[in-house]
């Protein structure tokens, strides 16, 4: 019983890990397509990071 219980809390996690790299490379990639000079595309920026939380 209490090994089931570790074992779905352990790949949750797995999950949760998987879903927070593939965010983090979108992040990334969003990153690198901004020029960082251009004020416009850092708004941008914070728009598609805050909605992919």
């Amino acid at each position: 019983m209490i090994n089931d219980n570790l074992y779905e809390k352990y790949n949750d996690l797995r999950e949760n890990l998987a879903e927070l790299l593939l965010l983090k490379e979108e992040i990334i990639s969003i990153r690198n397509d901004l020029v960082l000079e251009d004020e416009e595309k850092f708004k941008l920026l914070y728009k598609k990071i805050w909605k992919a939380f």
